[in-house]
Formats: C-alpha cells, sequence, structure tokens
C-alpha cells in the first residue's frame, strides 16, 4: 500500500465543504489506519443515519481516549485543551452527547457531559451548556440548581438552567420572575429564536442566542405546560414592547395578542404600551418596567 501523508490529507478534508469529497479522504485514511479518531469523526459528519454516525463516533471516541490518556494521567484532564489529542478527544464527545440524547440514551450522554466538563472546564466548547441540558434532561431540577450557584461562567446556559431549575422546583414565584428576566436581559432574542419568530441565522453566521435557543426549547416546551406558559406570555409581552412583535408581522402580532389575553396580561400590556409609546427605551429599561409592573 503506497504511503500518504494523513496531515495533508486531513487539512484537504477540513479546506472543503463538500460532504462526498471529505467521505472519501476519510476513508482513505481509515484505509492506512482503521482507528484515525479525526477521520472516523469526518467520515460521521458526511453521514444521515443517526445509528451510522453513532457507530462511528464510538470507534472515534474509544480510540481518541486512548491516545489521550498515552498523554495524560488521571487528574490531569483540565489540561486536554492544551494539546491535539486533547482537543480532539473533547470534540468527539462533544458531538457524541446530543445524538445520544436524543436517542433515548440519558445516562450515558450524562455521563459524557459529565466528562466534557472536566476536560474543558472554562466552557470553551459549551461544555457547561451541555452539562446543564443533560441535568435538565435527567429533571435533576435540584442538582441543575445546586451546580449553577457554584458556577462563576455566566452564560446564557447557566441563566436558563437557573430559571428552569427554579421554577420547575417553586413554580411561579417572586425567584422565578427575577432569574427569567435576567435571562432575558443577558440574551433578549432567545426566546424568539426557541419559538420560531426569527429564522435560522445563515449557515457561516455563528449566533449564540440562536445555537442557546435550539438547545434548551425543548425544555421549555416539554418541562410542563406551566413553564411553557409562563415564558411565551413574558416573552411575548417583551416582544410586543420592544418592537420584536409587530403589525407588520399580523399573525406573530395577532398570537402574541391572543396570548397576553389568555395569560391575563392584556391589562399590563395595555398600561406599559401607553408608558412606552413614541419613547425610545432601551430593553433594560423595558425588562426594568415589566419587572415592577408584574411584581405589582
Amino acid at each position: 500500500m503506497p504511503r500518504v501523508n494523513i496531515d495533508e490529507l486531513l487539512d484537504l478534508a477540513y479546506e472543503s465543504d463538500d460532504d462526498e469529497e471529505i467521505g472519501k479522504i476519510a476513508k482513505k485514511i481509515l484505509e492506512h489506519d482503521p482507528n484515525h479518531p479525526e477521520a472516523l469523526l469526518l467520515l460521521s459528519d458526511t453521514l444521515e443515519e443517526d445509528e451510522e454516525q453513532l457507530t462511528l463516533l464510538r470507534r472515534a471516541y474509544a480510540a481518541a481516549k486512548v491516545i489521550f490518556y498515552s498523554e495524560f494521567s488521571e487528574g490531569e484532564e483540565d489540561e486536554a485543551l492544551d494539546s491535539d489529542s486533547g482537543m480532539i478527544y473533547a470534540g468527539i464527545i462533544q458531538r457524541m452527547i446530543i445524538p445520544l440524547s436524543e436517542g433515548g440514551k440519558t445516562d450515558e450522554a450524562f455521563q459524557l457531559a459529565h466528562d466534557l466538563k472536566i476536560l474543558d472546564p472554562e466552557g470553551q466548547m459549551q461544555s457547561h451548556s451541555l452539562y446543564y441540558y443533560m441535568l435538565l434532561k435527567k429533571k435533576d431540577f435540584t442538582r441543575a440548581l445546586e451546580e449553577t450557584m457554584k458556577d462563576s461562567s455566566r452564560s446564557l446556559a447557566w441563566a436558563w438552567s437557573r430559571f428552569i431549575a427554579v421554577f420547575m422546583l417553586s413554580g411561579e414565584c417572586g425567584a422565578s420572575a427575577k432569574n427569567f428576566w435576567e435571562a432575558i436581559q443577558m440574551g433578549p432574542d432567545v426566546p424568539f429564536y426557541m419559538f420560531g419568530n426569527y429564522d435560522e441565522p445563515e449557515e457561516d453566521f455563528e449566533d449564540e442566542d440562536f445555537a442557546f435557543a435550539v438547545l434548551f426549547a425543548e425544555h421549555v416546551a416539554c418541562n410542563s405546560e406551566e413553564l411553557t406558559a409562563y415564558v411565551m406570555s413574558r416573552a411575548n409581552l417583551f416582544g410586543l414592547l420592544s418592537n420584536r412583535i409587530t403589525k407588520e408581522t399580523p399573525d406573530e402580532y395577532d398570537a402574541a395578542i391572543e396570548i397576553m389575553k389568555i395569560s391575563g396580561l392584556m391589562d399590563n400590556y395595555r398600561k406599559l404600551s401607553d408608558e412606552t409609546e413614541g419613547k425610545n427605551h432601551t430593553d433594560e429599561s423595558i425588562i426594568k418596567m415589566i419587572s415592577g409592573e408584574l411584581s405589582c
């Protein structure tokens, strides 16, 4: 078998945006190294069937783990992202969590999320978001809240996880309201991606709010009808007052007004609308006004 330069082949694969070409390059690498982690990862990304993807990812994970722990010992995992082997190992784990979770393998997905958080303590690879996602998936709201209390990252994942955990443990209360509006202030557009008011960004545009909304929408929609109603009513009120929802999009506007009526917030909306009409309020000032109005 002729010698090949695997690094050059990998560079070609990463430079390409054609799945067929990437697949051919990955298979060529695998002819020379059947358990090459990066080639297995690249090939998995060209497949459409979840089970086929997971089969390759499991192979990649097993091979990458051996390579990583040949360089690092247990207890040194937090140094992973300083090395190529650690980056590859963490990247494969990151790629596996959501497919495993969606496939009903919640415990396995949670363990990987836990491992990724150790490999990536600073959350550079969305490790904290995925860890919170899996805690909520397991409906371990007490632990989710405890973890947010210890976490200094103050990310969107942190804020929404804290709110969801508080709401699921205590229902509608002052604490859940405070946490909800803090989450909105950190990412004002999140609920509008979450509920489909905003379109998905272009593929080459990285939007943190969108990525987060996709990850967490399931928990707002599925954990309880009360949680969903709470988020939708407050988010739509904020959307109307901040002109994210206007009469220029009649379907969205009519739906938001109907939600105001059903949730009993119509009078609050009218009052706040009168106060904000013709004035250039910031998101922060609108949130403050809503918070004060609904706490009365």
